[in-house]
C-alpha cells in the first residue's frame, strides 16, 4: 500500500501499479509517470520510516541515497528522476528497468560459477561508482531484491 490519501496516485504525477520489491527500509512499485509518458519505478519507505520531516533518519537516508545516484552516470545505476515529499510520505521516482529481481535470477536456473561472478561484478561496479572513494571496505552491493536484468544473459 502506498502511504497516500489515494494509495494509487503520489502526487497527482505517478499512478503506481504492482509492488516490485521490499527492502529493509522501503518498497519499490512499477508507476507511470502521466508528465512524462513513461514506466517509472518508485521507491517508498515503510511506514514511519518515511514520516516527512528533516530530522528523521529515513528521510535523511533516503534523501542521500537520491543524491548520490542524481549525481552519477553509469549503465549500473539507476536514473533518479524526482524525490520529494506526498502526503507526509518520502519517495523517490526512478528509471524503470524491466526483469527479475537478483535473487529470482539466482535461483531460477541453475548458473554456472562465471555467471553469477559476473553478473556480481557489475552490480559491484555500480556500487562503485556511487561510492568511488570509499576508504573503508568494499561499497555496498545490492540487496537480494535488486533488478537484476540491467544487462541480458548475452552480457554475462
Amino acid at each position: 500500500m502506498l502511504y497516500s490519501a489515494d494509495p494509487a496516485v503520489v502526487r497527482r504525477r505517478h499512478v503506481a501499479g504492482a509492488r516490485l520489491g521490499v527492502a529493509g527500509m522501503g518498497m519499490v512499485y512499477a508507476a507511470y509517470d502521466n508528465d512524462l509518458d513513461r514506466k517509472v519505478a518508485i521507491k517508498l519507505l515503510h511506514e514511519g520510516v518515511g514520516v516527512a520531516t528533516p530530522d528523521t533518519i529515513g528521510h535523511s537516508r533516503l534523501l542521500r541515497e537520491a543524491q548520490a545516484m542524481a549525481k552519477i552516470s553509469h549503465p549500473n545505476v539507476l536514473q533518479v528522476f524526482e524525490a520529494g515529499t506526498h502526503a507526509g510520505q518520502v519517495y523517490l521516482a526512478l528509471e524503470f528497468i524491466e526483469g527479475s529481481t537478483l535473487e529470482a535470477w539466482l535461483t531460477a536456473a541453475p548458473r554456472s560459477w562465471q555467471e553469477v561472478v559476473a553478473l556480481f561484478l557489475q552490480c559491484q561496479r555500480g556500487a562503485g561508482a556511487r561510492q568511488p572513494r570509499r576508504a573503508r571496505g568494499a561499497a555496498r552491493g545490492p540487496g537480494p531484491g535488486a533488478r537484476a536484468e540491467r544487462a541480458g544473459p548475452g552480457d554475462l
